[in-house]
């Protein structure tokens, strides 16, 4: 089912059963706005029934667990006033360390045909930006504390240039720039016309719009044009930030906090693969991406997987991340950051304004389980810390006693994003939109793994930070991440091995029937399918050479404990 119903007033009766559903969180939403109850993700995993879910939410609301909602509305002289969220004060911080960086702007160039009325593309953009408040929003020092300041004006826009084609692609490389926060609109739009087609430049600043947000406006321009009538206006940015309560002294968030610092119980742990370069005195956001796009044969294999394991496509990719990066690291303890969409409410499913959250996931890849037993338990954690997302990550760091940086980020160096809500395949008059980023050369991390849903595909997308790290780390990633793929070994990638002892051998590799047939455990027998490789334990020595470079899902043809090790690759 292709059919969005963010926004609407549906009835869903919405499987849990395998294959579980992309779309669960819309489900949740809906339970817990419709009762107004707190509904956990693990309540659905867990009770896949509709006789089974209607006994959990009884059960709550018979505990009258009701969400409390505070109303805290300031107005002076027809300005309102409102308090930036915990991860827009992060992003304010990181403003104010850098003013001139672009690191969190998000420009979009969407290109349309030459015989557009520009004119009436101009009036669906004002409308559109009339219509959702999150545009009116305004930066100040209120009181010495930074502030969301709006005031019930209409926005004028006023953008349309006609210019010869080669005068744009000049203009074009001009248009990304850093945004003044506390004395401009945090917003831009510029429409070009040439001889040979209409362009739609717009940025914003990440500290009022998401991901999700991007995709809102445009669709909604683009619809707009088209002359489809939406059935229900989009939510308020300002009521969300109005109707958000301090929770330091509920349950929830007590409950939280005890579950993150039980997460770090043993102090904080550094996921960090070896940077090829020395990292350098002030951090630096030059980045680089890489991507590649699964073909239609490892597609049916992971789907496949996912539906006999109940699993969720973010849990399988993840939990491969996970023993990618154990690999690399020669360390058990993984941790990330995760990203996640933070729209609870029904309301806020189609809201423009910033939503998304960060916070860390810390798993430990035990290689003595079962790929099975492992996804498992990835799946749960998951679960728990969207459970747990009310404790702000600067409280953990503040209780981790992790002191900041200047040349990294506090808890983790590596980002996990998996994104299943892509501009959407529309046309204007028959004709199709495109769209490009312009910010193509940033990276907030050390490195960023990006899984990309579109199309009944996935494209694997890695940024990373070229001041740290080669393009041979890279792609080598991007090949031990995907099956069946083709991947490349050069003789450099031993540069740090002092051992004069290890040689390598390289054979052709297969995909494994089964992702339960590859084990790698320091007292079993190393095995490839139904192919026993060796029935010599390993050493914790070549154990760690071995994780290094054995893909994923593929194995090691031959190991042999003592002076000598030979392993292949794909």
């Amino acid at each position: 089912m292709n059919e969005t119903v963010r926004g609407c007033d549906v009835f869903v009766v919405q499987s849990t059963n395998s294959p579980v559903n992309e779309n669960l969180m819309e489900l949740l939403i809906y339970i817990n706005n419709k009762y107004n109850i707190e509904l956990a993700v693990k309540d659905l995993m867990n009770n896949p029934t509709i006789s089974e879910l209607s006994i959990i939410i009884q059960g709550k609301l018979e505990k009258n667990q009701v969400k409390p909602i505070s109303i805290n509305k300031k107005k002076s002289d027809n300005t309102e006033y409102f308090e930036l969220t915990q991860s827009q004060l992060r992003i304010f911080s990181t403003y104010t360390s850098n003013p001139d960086n672009i690191i969190y702007n998000m420009p979009v160039e969407v290109k349309l045909d030459k015989d557009i009325d520009c004119e009436k593309l101009q009036r669906c953009i004002e409308e559109i930006i009339n219509e959702n408040d999150a545009f009116s929003l305004l930066m100040r020092v209120v009181d010495s504390n930074i502030m969301f300041t709006s005031k019930n004006e209409y926005i004028k826009i006023d953008c349309i240039n006609e210019i010869l084609e080669e005068r744009y692609l000049e203009l074009r490389t001009d248009f990304v720039r850093p945004f003044d926060l506390l004395n401009e609109r945090l917003f831009r739009v510029e429409i070009y016309k040439t001889e040979k087609n209409v362009y739609l430049l717009f940025d914003i600043h990440h500290i009022i719009c998401d991901g999700i947000s991007l995709n809102i406006f445009f669709n909604d321009i683009i619809k707009r044009y088209n002359g489809v009538v939406k059935d229900k206006k989009n939510g308020s940015f300002k009521n969300y930030l109005l109707s958000r309560i301090d929770p330091k002294n509920t349950p929830e968030y007590k409950s939280a906090k005890n579950f993150f610092n039980k997460m770090f119980d043993q102090g904080p742990i550094s996921t960090c693969i070896k940077p090829d370069h020395k990292r350098k005195n002030t951090r630096t956001y030059n980045g680089e991406k890489l991507g590649v796009l699964f073909d239609s044969n490892i597609m049916s294999k992971v789907h496949k997987y996912v539906v006999d394991n109940k699993l969720t496509y973010n849990t399988l990719f993840l939990s491969i991340l996970n023993i990618v990066l154990s690999k690399y690291t020669c360390k058990n303890d993984v941790v990330l950051g995760v990203a996640t969409m933070g729209r609870k409410k029904l309301e806020d499913t189609n809201t423009i304004g910033m939503f998304v959250e960060t916070l860390p996931f810390k798993t430990t890849v035990a290689y003595e389980k079962t790929p099975t037993e492992y996804l498992e338990n990835v799946k749960n954690t998951m679960f728990e810390i969207l459970d747990n997302d009310i404790y702000p990550i600067d409280e953990l760091i503040t209780d981790l006693s992790i002191s900041k940086s200047n040349n990294r980020n506090a808890l983790f160096d590596i980002m996990y994003n998996y994104q299943n809500m892509g501009f959407a395949n529309l046309d204007i008059e028959g004709k199709k939109v495109s769209y490009t980023s312009l910010l193509e050369n940033i990276t907030k991390f050390d490195m960023t793994f990006n899984i990309m849903a579109f199309d009944n595909n996935f494209q694997l997308e890695i940024e990373y930070n070229k001041d740290l790290y080669n393009s041979l780390i890279s792609s080598t990633l991007v090949s031990l991440g995907l099956p069946g793929q083709q991947a490349s070994a050069k003789a450099d990638s031993l540069k740090n091995c002092k051992s004069s002892s290890l040689t390598i051998s390289f054979k052709s590799a297969g995909i494994p029937t089964s992702f339960d047939n590859c084990l790698t455990a320091s007292t079993a027998a190393l095995r490839y399918s139904s192919c026993v490789i060796s029935s010599t334990p390993l050493t914790p020595i070549a154990l760690a050479i071995s994780r290094y470079f054995s893909p994923v899902a593929g194995a090691l043809y031959s190991m042999t404990v003592g002076k000598i090790i030979a392993f292949a690759t794909p």
